[in-house]
């Protein structure tokens, strides 16, 4: 799978699914991608581009920006924020969302619910090696006929039929 470089090259108005770490680049401002991440993001919002999600990249982003934010809040290494949290559930209504709200509202980007009667297809994604929630990704995609993905997960570059859109090319 080629892997697109210029983020020029994608056509005006496409339709694009954007993976969850695009979001928590963004949320994070991430010294490497936060502002090209944030660029596209503003493409989206002014429908130079129409950009689609699930539920899984809700809840993928919002998972990543709370354990990042209680680790930095709390002096944790990442790997120390499970037992934290079983231990101190408090630590995670303490993290303020509403960043993450906003950018989940933002005009011409597009929830999709995929209809229960597909599931039956995420057998043909999982067996593209891909993990479950990348797996239910490429579903969302194959339900919409979108042929283009914003991500910066390389387990998508071996996937026939799709274009890859990574953000340091954005």
């Amino acid at each position: 799978m080629k892997v697109l470089t210029d983020r020029a090259k994608i056509p005006r108005a496409s339709f694009v699914f954007i993976d969850s770490n695009i979001f928590t680049y963004f949320l994070l401002r991430d010294a490497d991608f936060f502002e090209k991440c944030s660029r596209f993001l503003k493409n989206i919002e002014s429908g130079y581009f129409i950009g689609f999600i699930n539920n899984i990249v809700i809840a993928e982003t919002l998972f990543n920006f709370v354990k990042a934010e209680v680790c930095k809040n709390n002096q944790l290494k990442p790997s120390e924020f499970i037992r934290f949290v079983k231990e101190k559930p408090e630590s995670i209504g303490e993290v303020a969302i509403s960043d993450v709200i906003d950018v989940f509202t933002v005009s011409n980007l597009n929830l999709v619910n995929v209809p229960p009667k597909i599931i039956p297809l995420l057998k043909a994604a999982h067996r593209k090696s891909l993990l479950s929630n990348d797996a239910f990704h490429l579903l969302t995609m194959e339900y919409l006929n979108v042929k283009d993905i914003v991500t910066n997960d390389s387990d998508f570059d071996a996937i026939a039929d799709i274009k890859i859109w990574k953000p340091g090319t954005l």
